[in-house]
């Protein structure tokens, strides 16, 4: 399923060619939260495709990961659990 954002609420967007459009037109809304700590990027972003692949609980839409460590993956359903995910990958690298 896609999702596009209104005031950084995900709302659902049955139509590909809408969300397409919405996904090219508003890239820099997507991003949630970048952050370089020494060599390393930590990037939150809005993917807009559910990422829930193992049952029908909450989407999967939001993606942080830690560049150049391939490894470093968490996902959540909201804007909020997004910013709170970005925060623990970041404390993950001064540990």
């Amino acid at each position: 399923m896609n999702y596009i954002l209104k005031n950084k609420i995900p709302v659902l967007e049955p139509n590909i060619l809408k969300w397409a459009k919405w996904a090219e037109a508003n890239w820099y809304k997507r991003v949630v939260a970048q952050d370089y700590i020494g060599n390393y990027e930590v990037s939150t972003i809005f993917l807009g495709i559910d990422h829930n692949f193992w049952d029908n609980n909450k989407p999967l839409l939001f993606e942080t990961m830690i560049f150049p460590e391939c490894d470093y993956c968490e996902r959540c359903a909201t804007w909020d659990e997004a910013l709170e995910q970005h925060k623990r990958a970041i404390e993950s690298l001064k540990i």
